[in-house]
């Protein structure tokens, strides 16, 4: 069984053939740049945030959504070196989401 650990995987969304930083994927609240912190790239008010449902990255209907499971264009997860690690969909039928019980990652 292979096991993989992201400590500080780095969110982007690509849009319109350019990449945006959305912030780490991290459990810790105190790092500005951590997905988790409700004051810093976790917050519902971020712009462009994921956890923001009005942004086109958190908006349930957005074709950029990770939670959106129709999405053709989900956020990807880079890891700290830069390597690709998959996409941050909610669809378990895409090769390369992170729901997809049966993908390679």
């Amino acid at each position: 069984m292979r096991t993989l650990i992201l400590f500080a995987a780095i969110v982007l969304l690509p849009t319109s053939g350019a990449a945006e930083y959305l912030g780490d994927l991290s459990a810790n609240p105190y790092n500005p740049n951590s997905l988790a912190n409700p004051y810093g790239a976790g917050s519902p008010f971020a712009p462009n945030g994921l956890n923001n449902p009005f942004s086109p990255a958190g908006n349930p209907y957005s074709n950029h959504s990770a939670t959106n499971p129709f999405a053709t264009n989900p956020p990807k997860l880079f890891d700290g070196q830069g390597q690709y690690r998959g996409e941050l969909s909610a669809n378990p039928y895409r090769p390369d989401s992170l729901a997809n019980p049966f993908g390679r990652y």
